[in-house]
């Protein structure tokens, strides 16, 4: 893992917000923004990469629809998990702020596996999509369907208060619910935190300098090791002597299974990649 300061998080998020900018100036939507489509070299310069799901985009044409099944979970805009399909640059720069957070957090802000879990987890932070901050949510497809039943306070400043301020105010404008109050790319780049910033004049990340550093590669070690952790666990065949010795019977009265108690929605683990993890 390497530890990016606040110094490489600006650098890192200047030079993404610049690749974004001009995307944006010339009418293409990215739509897949995450940590495992962007590449750094050992020289601190950061590219976006992946231009797979890139649409042309006419700020004229609003009325064009495009597919909502598009950006990874984790980075997906709740405009998009509400059906939405008549959208601009807004959505690229949500999955943006999903990656300044992490990279100040060290792992994903938002993990989730389906949907519907996916827009509780964002309201649990960024606030319930209401009507009231939001006036143009009930007329999304999926609004009366994914209505969350419970109401969320917004709490974006107090979950991410150990960031540096002006950091957090760019975060705060990058995640807003409504997709017409949300920073623009361009708009980011003034920010306080980073209008100063000169990512040619800032130190490079020490990064490995001896290797190539690729995904498969880590994909690869931690398959190994979950196979290791496997074949090292003991095989269980059924009850052994000592069991059946003892009379162990299941429709025993003084036999009792522990009742199954819920914890809760805890996100699952996948193998997504956080940007500060060299892999």
């Amino acid at each position: 893992m390497v530890d990016f300061t606040e110094s490489h998080n600006a650098s890192i998020m200047r030079q993404l917000l610049d690749g974004l900018a001009y995307c944006h100036r010339k009418n293409f939507l990215h739509r897949d923004i995450k940590c495992s489509n962007i590449l750094m070299n050992n020289k601190g310069e950061v590219k976006l990469g992946d231009f797979g799901l890139a649409r042309l985009w006419s700020s004229e044409d609003r009325a064009r629809p495009y597919t909502n099944k598009v950006i990874t979970l984790w980075y997906r805009p709740p405009e998009l998990l509400l059906g939405e399909e008549r959208y601009g640059p807004a959505v690229d720069v949500w999955s943006m702020g999903c990656i300044l957070g992490e990279l100040f957090l060290k792992h994903p802000l938002f993990q989730a596996n389906i949907e519907m879990m996916q827009l509780e987890m964002i309201s649990r932070v960024c606030g319930t999509p209401a009507p009231g901050v939001w006036p143009n949510v009930v007329k999304l497809p999926l609004w009366h369907t994914l209505r969350p039943k419970r109401f969320h306070k917004r709490c974006v400043r107090e979950q991410f208060a150990f960031m540096p301020p002006t950091a957090l105010h760019l975060l705060d404008r990058m995640l807003e619910l409504d997709p017409d109050k949300r920073i623009t790319a361009e708009e980011a780049l003034k920010s306080a935190w980073l209008k100063n910033v000169v990512p040619d004049q800032m130190p490079a990340p020490e990064l490995p300098t001896w290797q190539d550093c690729h995904e498969l590669w880590s994909k690869q070690r931690r398959r190994q090791q979950r196979e290791q952790e496997q074949q090292s666990k003991p095989k269980s065949y059924g009850f052994n002597q000592d069991d059946k010795q003892d009379g162990f019977n299941s429709q025993d009265s003084n036999y009792k299974t522990e009742p199954y108690k819920s914890e809760g929605f805890k996100p699952t683990e996948t193998n997504q990649e956080t940007v500060g993890q060299v892999k």
